[in-house]
């Protein structure tokens, strides 16, 4: 894909969950913003829904409906991995002070695609709310991990995975494939070493996504016709 070299417009990418509860100051008319949340922030995102029509932005509204302690960040990426594809000439900004963005960032530029993550705390307008906002970004980097890390992943790793996904039997749904590849890593893996292992199958032409839907690429899905990277 040939992305263009002129920023049309910007897509926020507000991590509610983790304390993003305020409207960046930069947002303009025909910019996007993509508010992840949970039924616990309803009140917040629906006070910067208003704000944004009145500004004239578009607002995309995603309530967390999956289990697991990284269901916001398993929709945000979604969100962005969709909306790069939609929009390629946008400029993305992930607001979340959860470090495990790094990653996805440094993939998505890697690709040419405009992007960036801003602090939580540079959002905070008000000591009354800036306390809220505070909590989440302590909340964000409190959080520890066992196992592999999203550092490690690397094509032999793909690899592996893609192998043990051959023998199960290759899950055809996005939901079912996220499962699997968590299960392979001993459950609890963090949303971005998934999700990066999902863009890196895919970006290996092991898989290709339609939608909501897996389309195993090796046929027959036998592991003796994937090649190892070398």
């Amino acid at each position: 894909m040939v992305r263009s070299s002129v920023t049309l417009h910007k897509t926020f990418l507000l991590d509610v969950e983790n304390g993003a509860i305020h409207l960046p100051e930069d947002v303009k008319k025909g910019d996007r913003i993509v508010l992840v949340f949970s039924p616990h922030y309803k009140e917040w995102v629906e006070t910067m829904h208003v704000k944004a029509d009145q500004i004239g932005a578009f607002t995309i509204l995603r309530q967390i409906d999956l289990p697991g302690p990284d269901a916001a960040d398993r929709v945000l990426c979604w969100e962005f991995g969709r909306l790069a594809t939609m929009f390629p000439a946008d400029h993305f900004i992930i607001v979340s002070s959860d470090k495990g963005f790094a990653a996805l960032i440094d993939h998505a530029q890697s690709l040419r695609i405009s992007c960036e993550q801003r602090p939580i705390q540079s959002l905070v307008r008000s000591a009354e709310n800036g306390n809220s906002a505070r909590r989440g970004c302590l909340r964000a980097q409190s959080v520890s991990y066992r196992g592999i890390n999203v550092n490690d992943v690397d094509k032999t790793v793909c690899w592996k995975v893609w192998v043990r996904l051959c023998k199960s039997g290759c899950p055809r749904t996005l939901d079912g494939l996220y499962n699997a590849i968590d299960s392979n890593l001993g459950h609890g893996a963090p949303g971005m070493v998934v999700s990066k292992i999902i863009s890196m199958l895919v970006d290996l032409g092991f898989i290709s996504i339609c939608g909501e839907q897996v389309v195993p690429q090796v046929e027959g899905g036998s592991v003796l016709q994937i090649n190892k990277p070398r």
